[in-house]
C-alpha cells in the first residue's frame, strides 16, 4: 500500500519531513518506495496507451482504403417506372444491378469497416482493463462497497474519481476484504482510510 494516490502528494509530504527535521529514516524509505512503485505504474500504463494508439493508428489507416462508390441511378429509375409500362426483362435487370451494388457495399465495404471497428473497440478494451470509464459504473461502486467507503467529502470525492476513470477498484480486493483502491497516479490505498489532504490531494489515514 502506498501512503498517497500519486507522486506529487508523496514528494511533499516527503519535503516536509525534510525541511521539519522529522524525516525518519524509515518514514522517507517508505516515501521514496512508494514514488517508485508509481513511477513504474505510469510508465506501465503509458505503454498501454502507446500500444494502444499504435494499433488505433494502424487500423485508422485501413479505415482510410476502404472505400464504395454506387452507381445505380439509371437503374433507380428504370425499377421506379415499372408499374408505368417497363418491361419485366429491363426491370429485372436493373434490379439485379442494384444486387450486385448492395452486395460489394456490404461485403467489400461495410464488413470490412466493422471488423476494423471491432479491433480498435478491442484496442480501447485491453487499455481499459477492470478501470470504469462508464459514469454509471460509480454507481454499482457505491452500492457494492457502501461499507467501506469512507466518510464525506472523501466518499463524494472518490466516487467522482472512480467515475472520471482516474481510480478503480483493484481485482486483488477479495470478497469480504476491504476493496484496495488503484488510483491512476500510480498509488494504492485501503479505500476506508482514503482523505483529502489539506491542499487538495488525495492520501491515505496515517
Amino acid at each position: 500500500m502506498t501512503l498517497h494516490s500519486d507522486v506529487c502528494a508523496s514528494t511533499n509530504h516527503l519535503r516536509t519531513l525534510v525541511t521539519t527535521g522529522k524525516g525518519s529514516d524509515p518514514a522517507v524509505q517508505q516515501l521514496v518506495a512508494d514514488i517508485e512503485v508509481m513511477l513504474a505504474k505510469l510508465d506501465a500504463r503509458q505503454e498501454e496507451y502507446e500500444t494502444c494508439r499504435a494499433t488505433i493508428g494502424t487500423l485508422h489507416s485501413r479505415m482510410a482504403g476502404i472505400a464504395f462508390s454506387r452507381a445505380v441511378e439509371k437503374e433507380l429509375v428504370l425499377m421506379r417506372g415499372y408499374p408505368k409500362g417497363v418491361k419485366d426483362v429491363a426491370f429485372l435487370a436493373a434490379a439485379e444491378v442494384v444486387r450486385k451494388s448492395a452486395w460489394v457495399q456490404e461485403v467489400h465495404c461495410l464488413r470490412p469497416l466493422k471488423d476494423v471497428c471491432l479491433r480498435m473497440y478491442s484496442s480501447l478494451m485491453e487499455v481499459k482493463g477492470q478501470r470504469a470509464w462508464l459514469l454509471e459504473e460509480a454507481d454499482g461502486i457505491e452500492a457494492k462497497w457502501q461499507a467501506w467507503l469512507p466518510a464525506e467529502p472523501h466518499r463524494t470525492l472518490l466516487l467522482v474519481m472512480i467515475r472520471e476513470a482516474a481510480a478503480h477498484v483493484s481485482k486483488d480486493s477479495k470478497p469480504g476484504e476491504e476493496p484496495i483502491v488503484q488510483f491512476e497516479d500510480g498509488g494504492r490505498i485501503p479505500m476506508s482510510q482514503i482523505v483529502i489532504t489539506s491542499r487538495g490531494s488525495l492520501g491515505r489515514r496515517i
